[in-house]
């Protein structure tokens, strides 16, 4: 148990797991390993580790008949582990092709954090695009490298884009492929059609971030207009939906936000291997933000992050975020809605004077701020 729980992204999480002896079931186990940051390298000696000695299961049949019936658990993880390797060695391979690529740099030394695309710069080959990023881009400012391969000129006319994400040591850590064989297509997107309710320690009313820089990444899930942006941004908890009634109440809910009157019940599991949906939805959580510079708060019922990703907050809350303190008093029924929006109020209007007083400081000489009494 405790080399999947490694898999998990987040560090409370996996403490939180640890300490409770969370037993994981096969598919959870392969669902966790999925998700994970680490090298695709790393996942699939979990995966096989997983086959070795975890026992075999079935997945039920989804609603949606679009979707695969998973007979043998083990049957599955070894088809997608062939598929992986197949398409990660067939990537780097074949004629009629150019490859770009682009950087996720990571804030470090007052460099802008996000994704800065080099498309200006195309490669015949691959390994023409990873030689020069080894020798321009795998550096300390970097995290992520995504190269690009791009259709041009194909026999069926078709152009398409396909994306190997790596990261600084140029170790592969996600993909996304193009497919024409539709089985070959659902195979690939498995994973991100099943949810569990994977324990966490969080509750209503919880400051929390993303673990990292926003990354959801390949598969719809480097997702760069993420809610809560690039800056690890703070929000707090209202809600996860994996949580039942009984949960939601035990975590500080009321009864008409449980899941039977928000009407969305349907998506709990009877059983560990009930019908799956996708966990891109299923196992976001629900909270409140600031959307702007402005301090204006915004509620989001799901945000673009899977509940396992979170970690608490542990930078220190100041300016504008200070109305997620009293928001998370609110969350926790501690104050009520005229309470909120009054020092919602007063925290924004002080921010404001605090820039004003700033910018008056900048023009005027000190003897004449203090003889106006703006300076003591």
């Amino acid at each position: 148990m405790r080399s999947i729980c490694e898999f998990i992204n987040s560090r409370d999480v996996r403490k939180y797991l640890l300490e409770i002896n969370y037993q994981f079931t096969t598919p959870e186990a392969a669902f966790v390993v999925y998700w994970s940051k680490k090298p695709v390298k790393d996942k699939i000696r979990a995966w096989e580790e997983i086959i070795r000695t975890m026992p075999d299961c079935v997945v039920q049949e989804p609603e949606d008949a679009a979707r695969m019936e998973i007979i043998s658990f083990h049957v599955f993880l070894r088809k997608y582990m062939e598929l992986l390797k197949r398409d990660i060695q067939n990537f780097s391979s074949g004629e009629g092709f150019l490859y770009s690529y682009k950087v996720y740099r990571n804030g470090k030394d007052g460099v802008l954090p996000g994704w800065y695309s080099q498309e200006e710069m195309f490669f015949t080959k691959y390994h023409l695009c990873v030689e020069h990023c080894k020798k321009h881009e795998c550096c300390k400012y970097i995290d992520k490298i995504m190269i690009t391969k791009i259709a041009v000129n194909q026999p069926d006319g078709q152009r398409y884009k396909e994306d190997i994400i790596y990261n600084r040591n140029m170790e592969v850590t996600d993909t996304h492929f193009h497919y024409q064989n539709g089985c070959e297509a659902r195979l690939a997107k498995v994973f991100e059609y099943m949810w569990f309710p994977i324990p966490a320690p969080f509750k209503r009313g919880d400051i929390l971030t993303y673990f990292e820089t926003n990354e959801i990444s390949g598969n719809a899930r480097e997702v760069e207009y993420d809610l809560l942006g690039s800056e690890n941004r703070p929000f707090v908890l209202s809600y996860i939906k994996t949580w039942n009634n009984a949960e939601m109440m035990g975590h500080g809910g009321h009864g008409y936000e449980c899941p039977y009157a928000c009407g969305w019940h349907g998506i709990l599991p009877a059983g560990m291997h009930e019908p799956y949906k996708a966990a891109d939805w299923a196992m976001r959580p629900a909270g409140t933000y600031i959307r702007d510079d402005k301090g204006n708060l915004e509620y989001a019922g799901g945000l673009f992050v899977l509940y396992t990703d979170l970690e608490y907050y542990r930078k220190p809350i100041r300016g504008l975020e200070r109305q997620l303190r009293a928001y998370s008093c609110y969350e926790c029924g501690e104050i009520h809605e005229d309470l909120l929006i009054n020092s919602c109020f007063v925290i924004r209007m002080e921010e404001y004077c605090r820039e004003v007083q700033e910018d008056c400081m900048i023009y005027c000489p000190d003897e004449i701020l203090q003889k106006i009494g703006l300076m003591s």
